[in-house]
């Protein structure tokens, strides 16, 4: 599978404003978890209504935890940088997209260059004190492990790195290895959604499996505690 690199231009408010039309044009990482039924925030419905051009997505710019994301993201793709002197790590100015299915996009936080060469996604949360718990004993929150294996079935990437700040007083990293497993059922999904996009048509709200959870589950883990697949 191949990537093609969509680049934009212009202003800082033409780049954000051709981002987010760009964006409505298939499914990001961030609409991965909703088409799944593990984001909580959002149902899958109301994430159609606004591919559809019947809703409009909400504004959440403005929003203080969006804010403060989106400042801390270039200190926390340095601090990971800084953590780990044996790789490259670079901000995208780009967004990816699925040359054989173009409705399949990506948009990375960053991109690590490993010392054999190999690329790795690199995600950046900053997450509030409620939500904390989400990342005990290694965890990654189920929408975030969805999201980042979407982002390795469009770039072809072999796993994915997160780095959270958490209630701004402690930063973790976390690993989530590729699945392809996971990735088909997930991106089969994707592909079942966009088709329903497009053919207008209502899509069914998904819940997943046990075993689909569990096995999100086993491939998410902190990085200085390998497991043993």
């Amino acid at each position: 599978m191949t990537a093609k690199e969509i680049t934009f231009t212009g202003t800082l408010e033409e780049v954000n404003r051709a981002w987010h039309e760009q964006r409505d044009k298939g499914v990001g990482g961030s609409d991965v978890g909703v088409i799944i039924g593990v984001n909580h925030w959002k149902t899958v419905e109301q994430l159609w209504a606004e591919k559809t051009g019947r809703v409009k997505p909400e504004d959440i710019s403005h929003k203080p935890c969006v804010i403060l994301g989106n400042a801390l993201e270039p200190a926390l793709r340095k601090e990971y940088a800084y953590r780990h002197p044996d790789v490259q790590v670079e901000e995208p100015l780009y967004m990816l997209q699925d040359s054989e299915k173009p409705w399949r996009q990506a948009s990375l936080d960053g991109i690590i260059t490993c010392a054999d060469g190999m690329e790795e996604v690199l995600e950046i949360k900053t997450v509030g004190g409620f939500n904390a718990h989400a990342w005990d004993m290694g965890g990654v929150p189920e929408s975030y492990a969805c999201q980042v294996l979407h982002y390795m079935a469009v770039s072809g990437y072999r796993r994915a790195r997160l780095i959270a700040m958490i209630g701004n007083s402690r930063i973790l990293e976390r690993t989530v290895e590729r699945d392809e497993y996971l990735i088909d059922l997930i991106e089969s999904e994707v592909d079942e959604f966009w088709d329903s996009v497009q053919k207008d048509k209502q899509p069914l709200r998904r819940n997943p499996t046990d075993d689909f959870l569990e096995r999100l589950h086993n491939i998410c883990y902190d990085p200085e505690e390998i497991p043993l697949f």
